[in-house]
């Protein structure tokens, strides 16, 4: 009886081993970012990308005043609510941003959409009276799951689509 019950057991426990290896990781937001200024394919200008989990002192180091200027005072309180993110800035004076946030949970993911939303708002007011006041409509914030992304940049509906779909 007991050699009955050890060979289906045996197989459930294998079963059950393969679906957890088998799981698929969630890319980092560095892989997701890489990806779309790769579907960008040279229409972003030079810029700079800000990884969180960089050293003080690099140059991928997010100072805390640079994210209070972007996503206001209580920024890296709010960014505490990812695993990762990571940004592109445009350092000309064509304005192009990417940005893509890892969050731990859908609900973090919320907060962070929202944070971005007045980024959003930001940008459209710092763009007005601007040659780029046409464009400021073109800020976008998509957020799926865990995952929070927005863009400012040239062919922004084609990346539109590209982070809805690497976010999935």
């Amino acid at each position: 009886m007991k050699k009955r019950l050890a060979c289906p057991l045996l197989c459930l426990l294998l079963c059950l081993a393969c679906l957890v290896a088998c799981q698929r990781t969630p890319p980092s937001a560095e892989a997701i970012l890489s990806s779309l200024m790769e579907e960008a394919e040279g229409s972003l200008p030079t810029g700079s990308v800000y990884l969180s989990g960089a050293e003080e002192g690099s140059n991928a180091y997010p100072s805390p005043s640079l994210l209070r200027a972007m996503y206001g005072e209580t920024a890296e309180e709010i960014l505490g609510l990812t695993e990762d993110y990571a940004i592109y800035l445009s350092s000309r004076a064509f304005p192009a941003e990417l940005a893509v946030f890892r969050c731990y949970s859908a609900s973090d993911a919320d907060r962070i959409a929202a944070l971005c939303l007045n980024r959003r708002d930001d940008l459209q007011v710092a763009l007005r009276g601007t040659a780029w006041e046409a464009r400021s409509d073109s800020v976008w914030v998509v957020d799926r799951g865990r995952f929070v992304v927005m863009g400012f940049a040239e062919n922004g509906a084609e990346l539109q689509k590209e982070a809805l779909r690497l976010i999935g």
